[in-house]
């Protein structure tokens, strides 16, 4: 079954599909975001279970392969989460354990970069503390989030930087006695959404359609009632989110054709 790439200019009314996906991403798009110039996306191939970076300039019409840093190609590092602002994309990945050369140990080798222009150059940036990055979110504005994974617990850490990567702010775990005790909708395997707008306020969506909510910025938490599909229902799957400036959140569930808009509330 082909993926197609499908866009809306009317807040989710209607939709028109613009392409289907070429070869190299036909098992579909694991992760996308857009800048002011053009879309992004982590893209996996359905033969090699592999991802690779895609570029559109031109809405999904068409797209070119984007090549990751060197060092990234030397330690076989695919992407699988990216995030932009208006004028810079984010990009992180690690090696599969699935694939170790032959006679040789797998070791984890894991990547973290950003680009201004659209993936033609790359900077390698850290975030001090990772043991790896769950899910990432970045406002128009130019401020980003990380959700992340220390070695020191089990825990979601969550962490910002305002000038593109090079320097992060630590803002603390998330708490599960914070939402309830709600570990499943903490659980990097369940989360599906992940967004920040320019009023920092900040969402994460589970698979259950559970959300928390944090109203300052990432550093403190709690349950929000669940968002509703076009028929006021809560009882459906969730499958990814992302959020607009004006705080309204794109819900999209395989259980239905069209994205769900809605403006969840704590």
């Amino acid at each position: 079954q082909a993926s197609v790439v499908e866009t809306t200019s009317n807040r989710g009314q209607s939709w028109t599909s613009n392409s289907r996906l070429p070869r190299w991403m036909d098992g579909g798009i694991e992760s996308a975001a857009c800048d002011q110039r053009a879309c992004l996306t982590a893209a996996e191939n359905q033969a090699v279970t592999i991802q690779a970076l895609g570029l559109t300039t031109n809405g999904g019409k068409t797209w070119s392969r984007v090549s990751g840093p060197a060092s990234w190609v030397a330690a076989s590092i695919t992407p699988n989460l990216v995030a932009c602002s208006a004028s810079r994309c984010l990009a992180y990945g690690g090696n599969s354990p699935f694939y170790p050369s032959p006679g040789k140990a797998h070791r984890f080798h894991e990547g973290f970069a950003a680009t201004s222009d659209d993936g033609r150059t790359w900077t390698e940036i850290t975030l001090p503390g990772a043991a790896g990055i769950d899910q990432m979110a970045c406002a128009w504005s130019g401020q980003c989030w990380a959700l992340y994974e220390t070695r020191s617990d089990a825990l979601e850490h969550v962490a910002t930087t305002v000038d593109g990567g090079s320097r992060w702010l630590p803002l603390g775990l998330i708490n599960p006695s914070e939402v309830g005790g709600d570990t499943f909708a903490l659980d990097p395997d369940h989360i599906v959404g992940f967004a920040c707008d320019e009023a920092r306020t900040c969402f994460i969506l589970d698979n259950s359609n559970d959300l928390l909510t944090s109203t300052d910025g990432g550093r403190t938490w709690s349950s929000s009632a669940a968002p509703r599909d076009a028929h006021g229902s809560t009882q459906f799957s969730t499958d990814a989110m992302t959020c607009t400036s004006a705080s309204t959140c794109w819900i999209v569930s395989s259980e239905t054709t069209s994205a769900w808009i809605g403006t969840p509330t704590p």
